[in-house]
């Protein structure tokens, strides 16, 4: 389970509901476009008071993300040509590669990601008016490459399941759980859906 950093949400509130749902999310992905290396740098310091440097993505800014001696660094579709940069310079980072694509996903397990993150598989609040990919894009490019894929994108408590079922290795979330009325109570439904299909 992956938690996602809103950037419609002060970040403050996100490290204090990240300290909640660490029982309930597997990892935590800081998100936080158009910030300057050292407000990025600031950011992450705050999270890792309350969540460990093993459970945390950076999105972009690997020389920060290996700095901090982060678990890992997710590459966006529009950086992708910096990826096997990224793996030679920083080989001690786990590299998270954004696709929406099968070709997509198969050059990034080229380039050396080692994990996909591939969306939005639902329709989502995050792109609206936009049509999910749907499952069996998933499972397709789930079976193509050799690498886990987590997928994200419209993904609720009740859909955990069938997400499971076509492949995906994890499942991030954002809005579901961040603006929802309970986070916490929703972040353990999540979990225990996620534990079901762990045992199946």
């Amino acid at each position: 389970m992956h938690l996602i950093s809103d950037e419609m949400l002060p970040f403050q509130q996100f490290v204090r509901l990240s300290e909640q749902l660490l029982p309930y999310m597997d990892t935590f992905h800081v998100r936080e476009k158009g910030s300057s290396d050292e407000i990025i740098n600031e950011k992450v310091k705050q999270l890792l008071q309350v969540i460990p440097s093993h459970q945390t993505i950076l999105h972009s800014f690997a020389h920060v993300a290996e700095r901090n001696r982060l678990r890992g660094v997710q590459i966006p579709s529009k950086e992708a040509d910096l990826l096997e940069g990224i793996k030679e310079q920083y080989p001690s980072l786990q590299r998270y590669r954004s696709v929406h694509s099968l070709e997509e996903a198969k050059r990034a397990e080229a380039d050396g990601a080692t994990c996909l993150v591939y969306g939005h598989v639902f329709m989502t609040r995050s792109k609206q008016g936009q049509q999910g990919r749907g499952l069996q894009s998933l499972s397709e490019l789930v079976e193509t490459v050799s690498i886990p894929v987590v997928a994200i994108g419209g993904i609720t408590p009740e859909r955990v399941k069938e997400v499971a079922s076509f492949g995906a290795s994890g499942i991030a979330v954002m809005s579901g759980i961040l603006r929802a009325t309970d986070p916490v109570e929703t972040a353990k439904q999540y979990r225990e859906e996620w534990e079901k299909c762990k045992s199946l």
